[in-house]
């Protein structure tokens, strides 16, 4: 609230002194403002199939596009690739053999499996959301996912 004082006490000296000034304030509680949300870690053995979920909230886009990126692990590269665009008619895969898919849930959700999830799959899945309709456009883009593939025999202790 100390902000908003401050805001209008700027405003006011502002006209005093003759300038003229468009404030546009949102009084929205900061929990309220639209965000992606992914989850931190997943944990996955190899060869299994795992989902990715990232939504926005508090959106509810009609149509919006969703893009799932990787940024790799075990000698993977280290350069951002993206892996799977989808708009709400069409998804684009960079690997054929569909190891990877994406769908679209109506409170703006998007969804990326994976299959049969190899080591390699290891490392960070970021997912960016944009939307056009209405206008304007909005983009969101989310902290990503870390995905931790371990080995059939391998066991995870949590201490």
């Amino acid at each position: 609230m100390a902000w908003v004082l401050a805001c209008l006490s700027l405003l006011r000296f502002c006209c005093f002194l003759g300038f003229a000034l468009t404030v546009s304030l949102s009084l929205v509680p900061p929990n309220k403002h639209p965000a992606l949300h992914q989850p931190l870690i997943l944990r996955v053995s190899k060869g299994d199939s795992v989902t990715l979920p990232c939504s926005c909230e508090p959106c509810n886009f009609t149509d919006f596009h969703s893009k799932w990126e990787f940024w790799g692990g075990h000698g993977a590269p280290t350069t951002l690739q993206i892996i799977a665009m989808r708009t709400s008619s069409k998804l684009n895969v960079r690997e054929l053999g569909s190891k990877f898919s994406v769908t679209h849930q109506r409170n703006s959700q998007s969804l990326l499996v994976i299959k049969n999830v190899r080591i390699n799959d290891t490392g960070t899945y970021i997912c960016t959301m944009t939307t056009r309709v209405p206008p304007p456009t909005y983009i969101f883009k989310g902290y990503g996912t870390r995905l931790e593939v371990y080995g059939k025999n391998h066991f995870i202790v949590n201490l």
